[in-house]
């Protein structure tokens, strides 16, 4: 199993911490700068090498407003578009970036939109989680 997990401090909301396993966290700052928070490269559960899971500290004072983005692998694993081919983490950061300026329910619809569009009449392979969180 792979995950992401964010802290937010409630009373500096700009300090979080961040852990994850195969799933890094996305920041989009307010001068359109994405920055990758690298995971643990190993899943939740049985491995064959276990390895303790980094924590990173960020803080994102100088950086805010900004957008967080966790995501499962299904979006960027999903077939579909005029290729039949994955969507890939540069398909889904190209989108992000020119969305994170939205107000976030404008964000979920055309995430929302786009998925369907873009998986057309392929099968849903895996499930889609995606959460954005603005700070700032």
């Amino acid at each position: 199993m792979d995950i992401a997990l964010i802290r937010l401090e409630k009373n500096a909301p700009a300090r979080l911490t961040y852990t994850g396993a195969n799933r890094p966290l996305w920041i989009i700052s307010y001068q359109k700068e994405l920055i990758e928070i690298p995971p643990t490269r190993q899943p939740i559960g049985f491995t064959d090498t276990e390895k303790p899971f980094e924590e990173h500290e960020i803080d994102l004072s100088s950086r805010l407003p900004a957008m967080l983005y966790a995501f499962t692998d299904g979006f960027i694993d999903q077939i579909g578009g005029p290729k039949g081919r994955k969507l890939m983490s540069k398909g889904l950061r190209e989108i992000l970036l020119q969305i994170s300026h939205r107000p976030c329910p404008e964000q979920e619809d055309h995430l929302q939109r786009f998925f369907t569009a873009w998986k057309g009449e392929w099968p849903q392979l895996d499930d889609v989680t995606l959460i954005g969180v603005r700070l700032g």
